[in-house]
């Protein structure tokens, strides 16, 4: 086995058993606020961590940047990873507010480690495909974001003990330890830091920038989408079985859709937009099998972004700027999606049927900025 797919395979076992520790904590994340007496809104402070994780995002892609240096990368991977260890030691705490603080260190993490990661996934992959690479590493880490909650149930229902279901959660975030310094260890020295001459056009980053942020825009977030189902009364076990079915869907594409990326390229961005427009009409709906048909096509989404969009930073920027632009992209798909969450949340509580061309024309707009960018790419 060729040293560079090594080194893939051990950045994407990292990925699996970092999201077993995340997303094994994150649905319990709520309740174990409430039991340390944290109200409402202050428990709600924790969703202020994305936005945090997709800062430090910017900070690491600029970092590494400025400084190109292959132990900078590898310091900012593997710190990142072992801020994940924030997860587990929530079973010590017995403060609301330290709760928060730690989940905001996991997410200051992820942050740190993401943009320089996907730098290295790209160079190591260069041969065998980028879009595959990127396709395989969302279905290990969507593997992880199914066992890790798996997990903690099972957890819970025999001890009934949040600390036991968090604390649970170190074996895995050591093996994602374990497993960062084996791919070091292999891949001491990153090539990305070494300047690479080619023309490249300027503004392709940028048209491609604003394509991702309207994109993010009119699709909406999760906690907005589970909101309404819960408003119309629907069960708590639905709407969880729900969102099973969203990354299930996410970790089933993400593999096809980065093949077909390989094919056909930046093409494949089209499905973006349609299936982002299609999925708030469909969840108004309250028809049971088109929710379900509403979740999967969230799981589509996310699994395109979560692997194309990456791919497509890879081949439109020099090597030694992917880890800036990397920074730059998740900063403004958090930005938006931030505000894309704000606004669906105030169109729902005043205009109801509102989010229905909220999407839409923002998705519009997404649409033809990707034609424009598909041109500048030919």
């Amino acid at each position: 086995m060729k040293k560079t797919f090594k080194v893939f395979i051990f950045l994407s076992l990292v990925s699996l058993f970092a999201d077993i520790v995340y997303e094994g904590g994150r649905p319990i994340l709520g309740p174990y606020a409430y039991i340390l007496g944290a109200s409402a809104i202050f428990a709600s402070l924790a969703s202020f961590g994305e936005l945090i994780s997709y800062i430090a995002r910017f900070f690491s892609g600029l970092i590494s940047t400025k400084i190109r240096s292959s132990k900078i990368y590898w310091f900012l991977i593997i710190l990142g990873y072992a801020l994940n260890l924030a997860i587990p030691f929530l079973a010590f705490t017995k403060n609301w507010f330290l709760a928060i603080i730690l989940i905001f260190i996991e997410r200051i993490g992820k942050g740190l480690r993401a943009p320089v990661r996907d730098v290295i996934l790209a160079e190591v992959s260069e041969k065998f495909g980028k879009g595959k690479a990127f396709g395989l590493h969302e279905t290990l880490d969507q593997i992880g974001a199914i066992i890790g909650p798996l997990i903690v149930s099972i957890s819970l229902f025999f001890t009934n003990s949040y600390s036991i279901a968090f604390f649970i959660l170190i074996i895995p975030a050591i093996f994602s330890i374990f497993f960062v310094l084996n791919a070091y260890f292999l891949y001491p020295e990153i090539k990305s830091i070494r300047k690479e001459y080619k023309k490249i056009k300027s503004n392709v980053f940028w048209v491609y920038s604003l394509l991702i942020f309207f994109t993010a825009l009119g699709f909406i977030p999760w906690i907005n989408f589970s909101y309404i189902l819960k408003s119309e009364n629907f069960a708590d076990y639905f709407v969880s079985l729900l969102y099973f079915f969203a990354m299930l869907a996410d970790c089933l594409i993400a593999f096809p859709v980065g093949y077909l990326y390989d094919k056909i390229g930046p093409k494949t961005l089209i499905l973006m937009p349609i299936f982002s427009s299609l999925i708030v009409p469909l969840l108004l709906t309250k028809n049971y099998i088109l929710l379900i048909i509403s979740s999967i096509f969230w799981g589509f989404v996310m699994s395109i972004f979560e692997t194309n969009t990456r791919a497509i930073i890879a081949d439109i920027m020099k090597r030694e700027e992917r880890a800036l632009g990397y920074g730059i992209f998740g900063l403004l798909f958090g930005i938006s999606w931030s505000i894309s969450s704000i606004i669906f949340g105030y169109l729902y509580e005043n205009f109801k049927y509102g989010i229905l061309f909220f999407p839409i024309f923002f998705e519009s707009i997404a649409f033809i900025l990707l034609i424009l960018f598909l041109k500048k790419v030919e």
